[in-house]
C-alpha cells in the first residue's frame, strides 16, 4: 500500500467522503421532509492479506487491505447534512393574494345553510417539520430554521448536531441523541477493532476504564461543544429512549448580528441568512456552542438597505419525555428573565430595523418525566419527574411521582428544595449502560491437503490424518449484520461480563463472540428441497433471505404460513445434494459443506508412493460485537439569566430607519448611535449616521446618550406614571442627551396617554433645527440642561416647558434665514435665550392652536399659563412674519409675480377646497330638502324630532310598512349631527358659497354675503397660496440654493456677475458667448478708452482670457440652466433675504 501513498497524495487516485447534502426550503409555507441519509458505507470482513478483522470506512484507497496513505476516519470526512428554511417576507409571494382572490370569490359571502363565513388565507409561521429520519453517519447535521417552529417524528442522527429554530423544537421519535450518535464515535469503532479471534466458539470480554478511552472520551465531549438545539421557542422532545449528550437550550438571552465595514451588497434581493442557517458574506451572528443563531433579514436591492425582521424573544421551557440516560457532556439550557439585542452596522449602508420586543419576563422551567428511573420507594410509581424552575434568588427543585390510571399517568409531588445560583445537576438512573451490538456474518473456506508416502498399498486412510502438506483459508463473502441498541442495568452488565458482586464496574466494554451462522442467505431464484416430503421451492422474494433452512417447514414436512408469499412450488427441479454455485440447497443444510479428492504420485520399482488426500470446508459463522458505555453521566441545569438591566443597542453607520415599535423594559437601556468604534482597538468615535422613526413606530426604555452625525427623528414612549418628571431621579421618564450635525426631531407618548413628559439633557444640533413635542411636559434635567439649534421649536398640549426654578436653556441662530424659536403649552413656560437674540418667529411644525383662537399662528402662547422669556446676552425680537417661510402680503405678491402665478390664483386655490366638503355638502343638501325647505329660511328648533317635516317623513315611512323606532333610528344616524349645525342657519343661493358655507361662515358674516368677502375665505386662500407659493419656491430654487446657498451672489462676486452681465440660455462655449464679448467690452470702454489697432485687439484678447478663467467653473455647472431662472433666485430669494 506504501507505494501508492504518492499517487493518493498527489490526487491520482481519489475517494470522496466530504459529500455534501443539501434540502432548501425557499416558499413560505410549511415543509415537510422524508428520510434524508449519508451512509457511512462502512465494510467490514476477515482480511485476505493478514487474517485479521479489517473495516473498510469511505474516503479511503485500500491496497491489500492497507490504508494507502493518510488514512480517513468517519469522524474526519467532512461529509455534511443540512435542511434548511430560507424564504422572504410573506408579501413577497404573490401566490398568497392568488389565494385569497380565489377565496374572495369562492366565499364571497356568509353561507346561510353551513354557517361558513368568509375566509382568509391564515397567517401560518413557514414550519419545518422532519417525518422521517435525518442521519449523517460521516459528519453533521444541520437543520436551521430561523424562521418558525422545528418539528421532527423521526430519528435525527450524526456525528454532530445543531439544529436551529425561529419558534418551537419539537420532536417525537424512538431515540433521540442530542449530541453525538455514540455509534458513530471512532473512540469505539477502535475498541471493536482490538478485540477478534478468527476462531469459531471463541468469547472475548474486555473492560476499559476512562483513561483507557480517551478517544471516545474526547470524541464525546467535543461533539457535545460543537452540537446543539438551539430554539427561541419552548423544546419538547418525547421518545422511548432519551440521550442527554449535547447542548439543547431554549431561548437566548443575546441576539446579536454585526455587518462588517467590508460588507458587500449583493446585486439582487437576497436573505441575510445562508441555506446553513450562517450569515451572508460581511456579516455574522452571536453564537452558541460554535453553532451561529441567526437573525433573520435581507438585503433589499431595490431599496438599497438591510431589512431586518421582527424579533420577539420567547423559549425558557424545556420538556423532555422518555428513559433518560447520558454519555456524556449533557447541558440542558433556558434563557430567563429579559433578553438584550445588539446590532451593529459598520458598513454605509442603510438600516432598517422592525419590531424588537425584548419586554417579555421568562421564567425559566426545566420538566424531565423519566421513564426509565423510580422514585426510591414508591413500587407503584412508572415515572420519575424532576422539575426544576428558575427563581429570583435560585433555582426550585420538585420531585414527582407518575403513577398509572385509568385516564392516563397522575403525577403528586413527593419532595421539593431550593438551591441558590443558576445552575443543578441531573443525574439519570444510576448503573445504566448504553449497549449497542454489530456484528458480521461471513462464509470461510479452508482447504487443507495431506499426505501419506509408503510402499504398501493404502486402501483408505481418514481425512484429517496424514502428515500436513498445507492448509489455506479464505472469505468468499461478508455481510454485515443489523446493529441493535438498548440500555442496560448494573446487574445485567456484570452477568454480561462474568463479573463478582464487588467488582468495579467499567467505564466501557467490548464482548466478542464468534460463533457458526446456520443461517443460509438466500437471493431470487434459489431452490430449497424439503428432505422430508421430497418437494422444491423457489425463493422469488424481491430481498435477500437470510434463514436457517430447516425452519422454513413445520414438522409435517409443509411450507410454513409466514413464508408463503415469497416460495413457489416448482416441479421442474431434481438434485439430490446441496451446491452454492447452483443456488441449490437440501433443507438440512446448516450453512456448512465438506469436499474431498484424492490422488496419488510416485511410485515405480523400488520407489515410494505418495498418497495425497484434498479436504474442502465451507462454514457460515457469525461475529458479535456488543460495544457499551457508561450512561448514567450527569446533566448540567443551567439557567442563563439576562442583564439586570436589559440593553437594546443598535450603531449605524448608514442611515437607520426604525419601521417598528421597539420595546424592553421600563428600566431597560436602549442605545441608538452611541459614541462607537468600527472595529475592536479603535477609539470609540461619532460615526453613526440618521437615525428615525418611520410613523407609528416608538421607543420604550431609556433612551442613552445618541452621537451621531445625520438628522435624528424619533418617537418616544414612557411606561407608567411620570408624574414626578421635573426630578431627573424619575426611572421611568425619557431623558433626551442628543447631539448631531443635523436636526433633531422628539415627539412623546406613554402608554396612559397621559404620562408623555420628557427630561432635556442635551439636544444639540450643530447644523440645523430642534422640534420637541411632550403633551404632559418638557422638563430640565439639570441647571446645565441645553437646548440648542439654528431653530427651536418646543409644544406640551397638556403640560408645561421649565420651571420657575429650572428653565429650559436654547441656544438659537438670530443670523439664520430660518433661525428663532417658537412654543405653544398649556401650562407655565420658562425659557431663556444663552446667546444672542432671541426671534420669537412663527411655528413650522409645532401645533399652536390649542393655545390661541387667533387667525393667525402665535410665536409663543401658553393656554393657561404663565410664559416667562428671557435673552442673556440679547434682545427679545418679534419676528413672526420677518422669517423666511412667514410671508408678509406684499412678499406673498411679489412671490406670486415671480413665479408665474396668474391673478386668477385665489379662484383656482378656492377650488381647491371643494375635495374637501363636497360629501358634507351632499348630504346637507338632502337634508335641506327634506326636512327645511318646506320651513323657510327662519331658525328652527334644535330638537329635530320636533319638526313638522320630520314627523310627516316618518308617518309616510311607517304607512309604507316601515318599523316607526328604526326609521327613527336611521334619521338620527343620519341627520342628526346635521340639524345639530345647521337648524340656526339660512339657506343661500349661492352655489360656490353652499359648497364652502360650513368651512368659511362665521358669525360676523352676514347671511347675504359674498364668499370672497367672508373673513374664512380670505383666510383660507392665503394659507393655500403660501403653501403654493413655498412648494413652488421649493420646486424651482431648491436644488439651486442646495449648491449656491452658501456662495455670495452680490454684485462684484464672481457667480452674482456671471448670472447678471455673462450667463445666457442656450450655453455654449463661454469665449463664444456675445454675453461675454459685451463683457469684455465694457471694460476697454470704462478703463482702456484710447486704445486702438492692435493695442487694443491685445488688451481685448487679454482681457477675454481673464474673464474666461475667472467665470469658466461657474459656467460648466450652470450654463445649461435656465436664464430667468437663475436670475430669479438671485432677485426673490438672495436678495429679499441677504
Amino acid at each position: 500500500a506504501s507505494s501508492y501513498a504518492g499517487l493518493v497524495t498527489s490526487g491520482v487516485l481519489v475517494a470522496h467522503a466530504d459529500v455534501s447534502v443539501e434540502v432548501k426550503v425557499q416558499v413560505y409555507m410549511m415543509a415537510r421532509i422524508g428520510d434524508v441519509v449519508i451512509d457511512a458505507a462502512r465494510m467490514a470482513r476477515i482480511s485476505a492479506a493478514t487474517g485479521d478483522y479489517q473495516e473498510f470506512s469511505a474516503g479511503n484507497i485500500y491496497v491489500n487491505d492497507a490504508v494507502a496513505g493518510n488514512p480517513v476516519t468517519p469522524g474526519e470526512a467532512g461529509a455534511e447534512l443540512t435542511i434548511s428554511v430560507n424564504v422572504k417576507e410573506r408579501a413577497h409571494y404573490d401566490y398568497f393574494a392568488a389565494i385569497q382572490q380565489w377565496l374572495d370569490v369562492s366565499y364571497n359571502t356568509p353561507n346561510e345553510l353551513t354557517g361558513e363565513s368568509r375566509k382568509t388565507v391564515p397567517n401560518l409561521a413557514p414550519d419545518l417539520y422532519i417525518l422521517g429520519s435525518v442521519i449523517n453517519e460521516l459528519g453533521g447535521v444541520t437543520i436551521s430554521n430561523p424562521y418558525g417552529a422545528v418539528r421532527v417524528s423521526g430519528a435525527v442522527s450524526g456525528l454532530t448536531v445543531n439544529i436551529m429554530a425561529g419558534g418551537d423544537f419539537s420532536v417525537v421519535t424512538d431515540w433521540y441523541h442530542s449530541g453525538t450518535n455514540p455509534q458513530l464515535a471512532p473512540g469505539l469503532q477502535e475498541l471493536a477493532l482490538e478485540t477478534h479471534s478468527p476462531t469459531v466458539g471463541t468469547v472475548l470480554i474486555r473492560t476499559y476504564s476512562a483513561s483507557q478511552v480517551p478517544g471516545f472520551n474526547a470524541q464525546i465531549y467535543n461533539t457535545a461543544q460543537s452540537s446543539a438545539v438551539v430554539a427561541n421557542g419552548a423544546i419538547s422532545i418525547v421518545a422511548s429512549y432519551v440521550n442527554l449528550n449535547g447542548l439543547i437550550q431554549s431561548g437566548v438571552t443575546t441576539a446579536e448580528i454585526t455587518i462588517g465595514a467590508d460588507f458587500v451588497p449583493p446585486s439582487t434581493s437576497t436573505s441575510i441568512v445562508r441555506d446553513d442557517g450562517a450569515a451572508i458574506a460581511g456579516i455574522s451572528f452571536g453564537t452558541v456552542n460554535g453553532m451561529q443563531v441567526p437573525v433573520a433579514g435581507r438585503w433589499d436591492a431595490a431599496l438599497g438597505a438591510i431589512i431586518l425582521n421582527d424579533m420577539r424573544f420567547d423559549g425558557g421551557r424545556i420538556d423532555i419525555t422518555g428513559q433518560v440516560f447520558a454519555t456524556g457532556a449533557g447541558k440542558l439550557v433556558v434563557a430567563a428573565g429579559y433578553a438584550s439585542v445588539v446590532i451593529r452596522n459598520n458598513s454605509s449602508q442603510k438600516l432598517v430595523v422592525n419590531q424588537i420586543d425584548a419586554s417579555k419576563d421568562r421564567t425559566g422551567v426545566i420538566q424531565i418525566t423519566d421513564l426509565l428511573d423510580r422514585p426510591a420507594g414508591h413500587a407503584d410509581a412508572v415515572a420519575k419527574r424532576t422539575t426544576y424552575t428558575q427563581t429570583a434568588d435560585g433555582i426550585t427543585t420538585t420531585i414527582s411521582k407518575g403513577v398509572l390510571q385509568s385516564s392516563g399517568i397522575s403525577f403528586t409531588q413527593l419532595s421539593e428544595a431550593h438551591s441558590s445560583g443558576n445552575t443543578a445537576t441531573f443525574t439519570p438512573k444510576a448503573g445504566t449502560y448504553y449497549v449497542f451490538t454489530q456484528g458480521l456474518a461471513n462464509l470461510t473456506q479452508t482447504i487443507e491437503t495431506r499426505y501419506i508416502s509408503t510402499f504398501s498399498f493404502i486402501f483408505n486412510w481418514p481425512a484429517g490424518s496424514g502428515n500436513l502438506y498445507s492448509s489455506s483459508t479464505a472469505n468468499l463473502s461478508d455481510a454485515p449484520l443489523l446493529e441493535s441498541q438498548a440500555l442496560m442495568s448494573a446487574e445485567q452488565i456484570r452477568t454480561m461480563l462474568e463479573l463478582g458482586a464487588n467488582a468495579a464496574l467499567p467505564d466501557a466494554f467490548v464482548k466478542y463472540k464468534h460463533i457458526s451462522n446456520p443461517e443460509v442467505q438466500l437471493v431470487a431464484g434459489a431452490i430449497i428441497k424439503n428432505t422430508t416430503t421430497g418437494a422444491y421451492f423457489v425463493y422469488n422474494g424481491s430481498a435477500e433471505l437470510n434463514v436457517e433452512l430447516s425452519t422454513l417447514f413445520e414438522s409435517n414436512g409443509a411450507l410454513k404460513d409466514s413464508y408463503s408469499d415469497r416460495f413457489t412450488v416448482t416441479t421442474s427441479a431434481s438434485f439430490t445434494g446441496t451446491d452454492r454455485d447452483k443456488k441449490q440447497y437440501l433443507s438440512t443444510f446448516k450453512n456448512a459443506s465438506t469436499s474431498a479428492r484424492s490422488w496419488t504420485s510416485g511410485g515405480g520399482y523400488m520407489r515410494k508412493t505418495t498418497y495425497w488426500n484434498e479436504t474442502t470446508t465451507i462454514v457460515g459463522n457469525k461475529e458479535y460485537w456488543d460495544i457499551g458505555v457508561k450512561a448514567d453521566n450527569p446533566v448540567t441545569i443551567e439557567f442563563q439569566k439576562g442583564a439586570a438591566t436589559p440593553s437594546i443597542r443598535i450603531e449605524s453607520v448608514g442611515d437607520l430607519v426604525i419601521a417598528g415599535n421597539i420595546a424592553t423594559t421600563p428600566t431597560g437601556k436602549v442605545f441608538l448611535n452611541p459614541r462607537f468604534s468600527l472595529a475592536a482597538g479603535l477609539p470609540e468615535a461619532v460615526n453613526g449616521g440618521a437615525i428615525s422613526t418611520e410613523e407609528g413606530a416608538s421607543i420604550t426604555g431609556q433612551l442613552q446618550a445618541i452621537r451621531t452625525k445625520g438628522a435624528v427623528d424619533l418617537t418616544l414612549l414612557n411606561i407608567g406614571s411620570s408624574a414626578q418628571a421635573r426630578s431627573a431621579t424619575s426611572g421611568n421618564v425619557q431623558i433626551v442627551d442628543i447631539e448631531t450635525e443635523s436636526t433633531i426631531r422628539i415627539g412623546l407618548g406613554s402608554d396612559t396617554n397621559s404620562d408623555g413628559s420628557v427630561l432635556i439633557k442635551r439636544a444639540v444640533s450643530t447644523g440645523g433645527d430642534v422640534f420637541i413635542r411632550a403633551p404632559q411636559g418638557i422638563y430640565a434635567y439639570d441647571a446645565n440642561a441645553l437646548i440648542s439649534g439654528d431653530r427651536v421649536e418646543l409644544q406640551s398640549s397638556a403640560g408645561s416647558i421649565g420651571s420657575a426654578d429650572l428653565v429650559i436653556r436654547i441656544d438659537t441662530d438670530a443670523s439664520s434665514t430660518n433661525g428663532g424659536f417658537a412654543a405653544a403649552a398649556q401650562g407655565d413656560i420658562h425659557v431663556t435665550e444663552i446667546s444672542g437674540d432671541l426671534l420669537l418667529v412663527q411655528p413650522t411644525e409645532i401645533a399652536w392652536s390649542f393655545v390661541s383662537d387667533e387667525a393667525g399662528p402665535v410665536s409663543v402662547g401658553s393656554k393657561t399659563g404663565t410664559v416667562a422669556l428671557k435673552a442673556l446676552a440679547g434682545s427679545i425680537v418679534d419676528a413672526n412674519f420677518e422669517t423666511d417661510s412667514a410671508l408678509t402680503d406684499a412678499r406673498l405678491e411679489a412671490y406670486r409675480a415671480a413665479l408665474g402665478l396668474s391673478a386668477d390664483a385665489r379662484a383656482t386655490i378656492g377650488a381647491m377646497l371643494d375635495d374637501d366638503t363636497r360629501a358634507e355638502y351632499a348630504l346637507y343638501s338632502e337634508y335641506w330638502a327634506l326636512f327645511r325647505a318646506d320651513l323657510g329660511d327662519s331658525a328652527t328648533s334644535a330638537d329635530f324630532t320636533s319638526l313638522s317635516t320630520y314627523t310627516a317623513y316618518v308617518e309616510a315611512r311607517v304607512a309604507a310598512g316601515a318599523d316607526k323606532a328604526t326609521v327613527e333610528a336611521e334619521l338620527q344616524a343620519r341627520f342628526g349631527a346635521v340639524h345639530d349645525e345647521w337648524h340656526d342657519r339660512p339657506y343661500t343661493d349661492s352655489v360656490l358659497y353652499d359648497s364652502y358655507y360650513r368651512l368659511l361662515w362665521s358669525a360676523s358674516d352676514s347671511a347675504g354675503s359674498k364668499l370672497e368677502d367672508t373673513v374664512g375665505y380670505a383666510a383660507l386662500v392665503k394659507s393655500r397660496l403660501e403653501t403654493e407659493v413655498t412648494t413652488r419656491l421649493v420646486t424651482v430654487y431648491g436644488a439651486l440654493h442646495a449648491n449656491l446657498g452658501g456662495q455670495s451672489v452680490a454684485t462684484g462676486s464672481v457667480v452674482g456677475d456671471y448670472i447678471r452681465l455673462i450667463h445666457a440660455d442656450g450655453g455654449g462655449d463661454l469665449a463664444s458667448l456675445p454675453t461675454l464679448a459685451a463683457y469684455v467690452q465694457g471694460q476697454l470702454d470704462a478703463n482702456h478708452p484710447g486704445l486702438s489697432g492692435e493695442a487694443l485687439e491685445a488688451k481685448r484678447a487679454e482681457l477675454t482670457a481673464a474673464a474666461v478663467e475667472r467665470f469658466g467653473s461657474v459656467h460648466a455647472a450652470y450654463g445649461a440652466e435656465t436664464h430667468a431662472v437663475l436670475m430669479g433666485y438671485v432677485t426673490e430669494i438672495r436678495d429679499r433675504n441677504p
